[in-house]
């Protein structure tokens, strides 16, 4: 742990710590706009710290309004097709975009072998 100080008084402070084994996915919604839905999926281990290493392969779905335009998730030799619903995650993130079919509620799911997947309700 470290900190700053200014007049005795913690200002700031970080901390590092190490991730162990992929435990679980975690979806964030990015942006939310009246076409297009962009969600990002990071890996976490079972203390809740994201797996930078993470490589596990990510299987997204959708229920709902939209459908699955592409996935990404920044690797720079991959060679995945951006339209499949699967990608192996990079440095333990990845990302999925989806377009709006309908006015109504989207879910979008990622599951992975071994890892407790998430469903996130938009």
């Amino acid at each position: 742990d470290r900190a700053a100080y200014d007049a005795k008084k913690a200002m700031a402070w970080d901390e590092v710590r190490m991730a162990g084994s992929p435990d679980r996915i975690k979806l964030m919604l990015d942006y939310k706009g009246d076409e297009l839905i962009y969600v990002s999926a990071a890996i976490f281990d079972n203390d809740g710290v994201m797996v930078p290493n993470a490589d596990n392969l990510l299987e997204f779905s959708v229920s709902g309004d939209a459908e699955i335009v592409a996935t990404d998730a920044g690797d720079p030799t991959s060679h995945a097709p951006f339209y499949s619903p699967s990608i192996k995650a990079f440095n333990g993130l990845a990302s999925v975009i989806l377009r709006r079919t309908g006015k109504g509620s989207v879910t979008v799911s990622a599951t992975s072998d071994g890892l407790k997947s998430q469903k996130l309700k938009i």
